[in-house]
C-alpha cells in the first residue's frame, strides 16, 4: 500500500503515519500498512511510536434520530393528520432508533440494536392487482370467495383494514393477444380488448364489496378471454408469483407473470 486511504479502506489494516522514515531497530525499512493480526504486529506498533501516528478507524455508529416508542394500547392511524398520527396528533413510532449514522470498515461485522413494537389497530391496506388471462381463471374465483376471510382474519390484528381491487390484461404481443389491428379492437362478437388497469374497487373497509367486485369481473374476464385464440395460447408458459398472507394457515393472493 502506498497511501494512507488505501491502506485504511483495506479489512483489517492499519496505517503509521509516522514523520519521516519508517524503520525498525535494526534500521530496516517498514511498511506503512500492516494487518492488525501480523505476526509481528506488535513490533510495528512499537517502532510507530505514539497511538497517534497509528491510523486504524473502527467502525462508527451514531443514533441521529432516537424518539421513545408509542406506548403500548395507544390507537394508530386515528389523529386528523393522517394514517401516521395517533389519536392524539403525535407521531407513531414503532421502531427505535429512526435515522441512524454509520461508517463501517470494509468486510467487518457491525450488530445494531433495533427494537419494534406493532401499535395498535396500524392502518393496513391489501390491493389484489390481478392478471385477468386464461391462467387466472380459477383463481380469480377463489380469491372472491377468499376476500370476506381473510378481510375476517385482518381485523383479529387490525380493525383499520381496506381491501381493494384492479385487474389487467397486457402484453399485447404475441403469442399472449393476437396484434391484428382489427382484433385488438374488436377480437371477436362481443368481445372487450385488451386494457393496461382497471381499478374495479377502491380501498375499502367492506369485504362484501370486494367479493362483489369479483363477481362482475369474473364475467369481465370471460369476455377478454375470448379475445385469446386457442393458437395464441399454445406456446404460453407461466410463472408464479405468489404472495402470501398467513393468518392460521390461510394462504391467499395470486399474481402471474409471464415468461
Amino acid at each position: 500500500m502506498v497511501s494512507c486511504s488505501g491502506c485504511i479502506q483495506t479489512p483489517n489494516c492499519m496505517w503509521c503515519g509516522k514523520p519521516g522514515n519508517f524503520t525498525d531497530e535494526n534500521g530496516k525499512e517498514l511498511s506503512r500498512c500492516i494487518k492488525r493480526t501480523d505476526e509481528v504486529a506488535s513490533k510495528w506498533r512499537a517502532a510507530c511510536g505514539a497511538d497517534a501516528n497509528i491510523y486504524e478507524p473502527g467502525n462508527y455508529f451514531e443514533a441521529i434520530i432516537d424518539d421513545e416508542l408509542t406506548a403500548a394500547g395507544v390507537l394508530a392511524g386515528t389523529g386528523e393528520g393522517g394514517l401516521s398520527l395517533t389519536e392524539t396528533g403525535e407521531p407513531v413510532v414503532q421502531i427505535k432508533p429512526q435515522r441512524v449514522e454509520m461508517k463501517l470498515r470494509v468486510q467487518e461485522a457491525y450488530s445494531m440494536q433495533v427494537t419494534f413494537r406493532q401499535a395498535e389497530d396500524y392502518p393496513v391496506d391489501l390491493y389484489y392487482l390481478m392478471d385477468l388471462s386464461k391462467s387466472m381463471e380459477d383463481d380469480k374465483e377463489s380469491l372472491s370467495k377468499l376476500g370476506t376471510l381473510l378481510a375476517l382474519e385482518m381485523q383479529k390484528i387490525t380493525k383499520n383494514f381496506r381491501l381493494g381491487f384492479g385487474s389487467f390484461v397486457d402484453k399485447v404481443v404475441m403469442p399472449y393477444v393476437s396484434t391484428v389491428p382489427e382484433r385488438l379492437v374488436h377480437p371477436c362478437k362481443d368481445c372487450a380488448a385488451p386494457y393496461g388497469f382497471r381499478n374495479a374497487l377502491p380501498l375499502t373497509s367492506n369485504a362484501e364489496s370486494f367479493a362483489v367486485s369479483n363477481q362482475y369481473f369474473y364475467l369481465l374476464t370471460m369476455l377478454v378471454l375470448l379475445s385469446l385464440s386457442r393458437h395464441d395460447m399454445i406456446r404460453m408458459y407461466m410463472g408464479y408469483f405468489l404472495l402470501e398472507l398467513k393468518f392460521g394457515g390461510l394462504c391467499s393472493g395470486y399474481s402471474i407473470y409471464f415468461i
